[in-house]
Order: C-alpha cells, then sequence, then structure tokens
C-alpha cells in the first residue's frame, strides 16, 4: 500500500488505499481500493465481529487507463447513497 486517505461517505466512515505494485487474482497493477463502512464502522483486524461493509475497487497496468478508472472509481463514491432497510 502507498496512501491510505480517511473519509466519510453516505455518512458513514470511509478509507481509500492506493496499491501500487499489486499482482494477483483481484488486482493486476496498480489500483485503488475503496472500503465503506455500512453500518457506520469499518472492518478491523482488532475487533472478532465483523461490521458490514463495502469495497469496490480498480486496477491497471496502464497508468493512464488507471487515471481514467480512478476518476471514474471516485465520482460513484461521491454520488453513493446508502438506503436504510
Amino acid at each position: 500500500m502507498t496512501q491510505e486517505e480517511q473519509y466519510t461517505v453516505a455518512g458513514t466512515p470511509a478509507a481509500r488505499y492506493e496499491i501500487s505494485g499489486s499482482d494477483g487474482e483481484f488486482l493486476a497493477g496498480d489500483g485503488v481500493i475503496w472500503v465503506i463502512g455500512v453500518q457506520g464502522e469499518l472492518p478491523s483486524f482488532d475487533e472478532p465481529a465483523i461490521p458490514n461493509y463495502m469495497a469496490i475497487y480498480t486496477s491497471s497496468t496502464d497508468t493512464s487507463q488507471l487515471a481514467d478508472d480512478v476518476e471514474v472509481l471516485d465520482a460513484m463514491v461521491a454520488t453513493l447513497e446508502l438506503l436504510d432497510e
């Protein structure tokens, strides 16, 4: 991971991670991952109970394609609304 920033998205805590040099089944190249606490919490490795959260990401080995994809991803997160059920 190269950078982590904390945010509030749709009234809940969120984190945006920039990942560098990822190479695996889900990420290829560099990428951005958003983790949003759907019920007001982010996941924690220290707590036994895992809260509900969502994670969305994009990655690419092509830096110009990644920049375009991250712009779309960040815009999606900026307009995210969570519905109460």
